[in-house]
């Protein structure tokens, strides 16, 4: 891939998804092992950023967050949305709806802002999901304003469980959001986020997730 003409961020898009086909092959027991071991994604200007693997996805839900299940609770909303984190710090009592998040800003350094993109979307959502955020909100946001520990957290998790993979794959909040694009794309026809949602002890049921529309990266 590096002889090609391709730029390197999508040189790492492509060997992202060629991990996850990888990782779907051993946990079918068609690999034995990955043949992309040990392949780290190339430095660009963006730093390499690929995909929590499901397996990492259930670890690190599922590892001792020294009691800070808000810093979770971000991973979380992340990993069932693809949403990122100023678009979750955003989530409040008006743009919440039972089925869907209806997202049009971001919160940034305390203050509502544009879109990265631009353009509103909304995000669907199931029931028992809305149920947790609309729990959360107890003035207006879901998260207290100005939260930056969803990110300082989970790289703090990240350096504790698996330091190496978080070099190795260059795994940040952002995963977060490669990992629900590329997953939602692979298993259409599988309910393979409620296994993920059940083993974090929170019985949610992605079915409206496994149709809904995939999020720009």
């Amino acid at each position: 891939l590096e002889t090609t003409t391709l730029a390197y961020k999508s040189i790492n898009s492509i060997l992202s998804t060629l991990r996850i086909i990888s990782d779907c092959a051993m946990g079918d027991n068609i690999l034995i092992a990955s043949p992309l071991r040990g392949i780290k994604p190339l430095m660009s200007n963006s730093g390499p950023r690929d995909a929590f693997s499901m397996k990492d996805a259930k670890t690190i839900l599922n590892a001792d967050w020294k009691n800070n299940e808000t810093a979770r609770m971000f991973s979380f909303v992340a990993a069932c949305t693809g949403m990122r984190l100023s678009e979750i710090n955003a989530i409040r009592k008006e743009n919440l709806k039972p089925t869907y998040i209806d997202l049009k800003d971001q919160l940034l350094r305390g203050k509502l802002s544009p879109l990265k993109t631009k353009e509103a979307r909304r995000i669907p959502i199931c029931e028992e999901l809305y149920k947790v955020l609309k729990e959360r909100i107890t003035n207006e946001y879901a998260f207290e304003i100005g939260q930056n520990i969803g990110s300082k957290c989970l790289a703090k998790v990240l350096d504790r469980i698996m330091p190496e993979k978080k070099e190795e794959h260059g795994y940040s909040f952002h995963s977060w959001r490669h990992f629900y694009n590329t997953y939602l794309q692979t298993y259409i026809e599988k309910d393979v986020l409620k296994s993920l949602l059940l083993q974090y002890n929170v019985p949610l049921y992605m079915a409206g997730h496994l149709h809904g529309t995939s999020v720009n990266r």
